[in-house]
């Protein structure tokens, strides 16, 4: 994990101009319905702040953080709270949120420790709670210069999700920006799911 936040951190700025202004309402437009009014989310791995930016934006009250203190700067330039500087491994909040949402940042957790991370997402959700994460779509793990991806599939989001969640949908979506250039780069895994 170290390699992947040096690597967010060297290339934030970059980040930012690729990721600031991309449409997520497909995505919003699923989450958003779950939701009680006046919800309480936590952004996990928040990036530049994009999405926690369209939460607040909505009146939900949200709570970020991201492992990269080079994004945290730039997400607190649009939040109205400072996101904290922590990694997935290191959170510590208990049924706080009605949502966490984590939008292509789980895909950096290794496999040996995705089961710990998710069972720290149900810790954070109140009973109930709602869960929505993407990944990459395949079954590997898969090495780009300065991160690593470890890609989903369906099967292996059930079996993590397992006893925690209850599935609420999985699909997939394909990214048409065009610097992602392979099927690897494009198609993408999505997963709602309900703290039981």
């Amino acid at each position: 994990m170290s390699n992947t936040i040096s690597y967010y951190t060297d290339n934030a700025a970059d980040f930012f101009k690729h990721s600031i202004d991309r449409d997520m309402y497909h995505i919003y437009a699923r989450i958003e319905p779950l939701l009680p009014k006046n919800a309480s989310i936590l952004e996990a791995g928040c990036g530049v702040g994009r999405d926690a930016a369209y939460f607040e934006s909505r009146g939900y009250h949200v709570t970020a953080f991201d492992a990269s203190p080079a994004m945290v700067r730039l997400a607190a330039e649009r939040l109205a709270h400072q996101p904290r500087v922590l990694t997935f491994q290191e959170m510590d909040y208990v049924d706080q949120f009605d949502a966490v949402c984590a939008f292509a940042s789980l895909l950096h957790v290794p496999y040996a420790e995705t089961s710990l991370v998710y069972e720290k997402i149900a810790h954070a959700l109140k009973e109930g709670g709602i869960f929505y994460g993407s990944y990459k779509h395949g079954e590997n793990k898969m090495e780009t210069p300065g991160r690593d991806f470890y890609n989903m599939n369906k099967e292996m989001l059930k079996s993590y999700l397992g006893a925690l969640f209850e599935i609420i949908d999985i699909w997939t979506t394909t990214d048409r920006e065009s610097r992602f250039v392979t099927s690897a780069d494009r198609n993408w895994i999505n997963f709602l799911a309900r703290k039981v």
